[in-house]
């Protein structure tokens, strides 16, 4: 039997896991001694693996976090007052599950966007969509939504994002002063029903930037939403935060 005119419509269909598995098989010398279904289960198996890849790839690239973090490379050791055990059940990610959300308080340098980035990674692993924002680049870009009749996409686009990372909460959103009733409210509605994460400012330090001066990170699972942008909470905190590329639009 001709095996090409398979590989060929394998490649076609775009099944990518299935054709190179195929064309493994034909290169085995034994292969012939297996029987039909396992070979069929082999090639199965293989394009559930790559489809599954794929997708975890997708979501990070599209997740666009700050660092390359995970939680199984969470030092424990050091002595920043981190609760491993709350950690290692946040990594379940039933609070996801659950709506609830996290504020993350502690001095800049202490590790703050390095855990958000984890458990963002860990809910990418388990199939969850994430995202990671600057509150005052997301507060800027719906005044830019509201202005340009892009409103509705933007929030449909932040409505299907199963986990939001905000950084920077409590810094200045806009340079004029207070924030605008109208732009808490978009605000508001941008992450509500949606797990979050948020980064407040950080304390200043005393000490040098790798020291744990100024008071460990703190992780702390909450059932309501964060303090709108006009009411930083009562101990800000500031984390050291690239600019984040904005929404597409």
């Amino acid at each position: 039997m001709l095996t090409h005119p398979i590989i060929d419509q394998l490649a076609a269909l775009r099944l990518n896991g299935m054709h190179k598995a195929l064309r493994e098989q034909l290169n085995m010398p034994d292969i012939e001694s297996m029987e039909f279904m396992q070979r069929l289960a082999l090639l199965v198996e293989r394009e559930a693996t790559e489809r599954a890849s794929k997708a975890l790839q997708t979501r990070l690239r599209k997740a666009r976090l700050r660092q390359s973090a995970c939680i199984e490379d969470i030092d424990f050791r050091t002595s920043r007052g981190l609760d491993r055990r709350l950690l290692l059940s946040l990594a379940s990610c039933d609070w996801i599950r659950q709506a609830h959300n996290i504020l993350l308080t502690g001095a800049t340098g202490t590790g703050k966007s390095y855990l958000a980035c984890a458990l963002a990674h860990k809910a990418c692993l388990e199939g969850y969509t994430a995202r990671y924002l600057r509150l005052p680049r997301l507060m800027e870009h719906l005044a830019i939504a509201r202005a340009d009749g892009s409103y509705g996409k933007t929030m449909l686009e932040l409505a299907r994002i199963d986990l939001i990372v905000l950084d920077d909460w409590g810094y200045p959103i806009l340079p004029d002063g207070p924030v605008p009733h109208e732009l808490q409210r978009q605000a508001k509605k941008a992450i509500h029903d949606r797990p979050t994460v948020a980064l407040p400012r950080g304390e200043k330090q005393t000490r040098d930037r790798g020291g744990a001066g100024g008071g460990p990170p703190a992780a702390c699972p909450r059932t309501r939403r964060p303090r709108s942008p006009s009411a930083p909470p009562a101990r800000p905190t500031r984390t050291s935060a690239p600019r984040s590329p904005p929404l597409p639009s």
